[in-house]
């Protein structure tokens, strides 16, 4: 019929470049991100991965209890630092039941997140980003470590209200939500390698 190819027509060496072209196009790319990423790694000391790790130490343990969460099913690993989010949620599970919202607030608590305020890296902070009482109140807490960034939370709260949340209503959602994003911008910028502890 007329419009119809036979399979005489098939231009059967271009069919297979394309098919080859399918299967090697992502092996390719995948072992040049491997050599990029071994050269970042081991050329310019630069870390690739770096694993999170979670703590249910006895301040941690301390709020859990505050924020209602029993923490006597948590006693046997109390102190052990478990790599990887699904290793220290399975723990958490085998021992008791948590519903969603409590699983996510203990996840947050317990993750190590260490945080030194580096005097000499307070005046690079972005100025346009936080006012000048939040910078003050940064200022104030130089040469303190965190291990959490819950416990940077408070101690900054302390400091200013101008890093306290507002009551969790709809008319204070924006308000809240920003100074989660700054209160994340200052724990990230002051963050330190676990190593420093270890």
């Amino acid at each position: 019929m007329k419009g119809i190819k036979s399979a005489r027509q098939i231009r059967w060496r271009v069919l297979l470049g394309i098919a080859s072209g399918w299967v090697s196009t992502p092996i390719i790319a995948a072992i040049i991100s491997l050599v990029m990423l071994f050269i970042l790694q081991n050329v310019f000391n630069q870390p690739v991965y770096q694993s999170v790790e979670y703590q249910l130490s006895q301040t941690v343990l301390n709020k859990l209890e505050q924020v209602g969460i029993p923490t006597e099913p948590l006693q046997d690993i109390s102190d052990r630092t478990i790599s990887g989010g699904v290793n220290f949620r399975d723990e958490v599970r085998a021992r008791m039941t948590l519903d969603k919202e409590q699983e996510k607030q203990l996840l947050s608590l317990a993750q190590i997140h260490l945080i030194y305020i580096d005097p000499f890296q307070i005046k690079n902070l972005n100025t346009s980003y936080l006012n000048s009482d939040q910078i003050r109140a940064i200022g104030r807490l130089s040469g303190r470590t965190f291990f959490h960034r819950w416990q940077l939370a408070e101690a900054l709260a302390e400091e200013s209200e101008s890093w306290q949340f507002q009551p969790p209503i709809t008319r204070y959602k924006d308000d809240n939500t920003k100074l989660q994003q700054q209160l994340n911008y200052v724990g990230d910028r002051f963050h330190a390698p676990l190593r420093m502890v270890n």
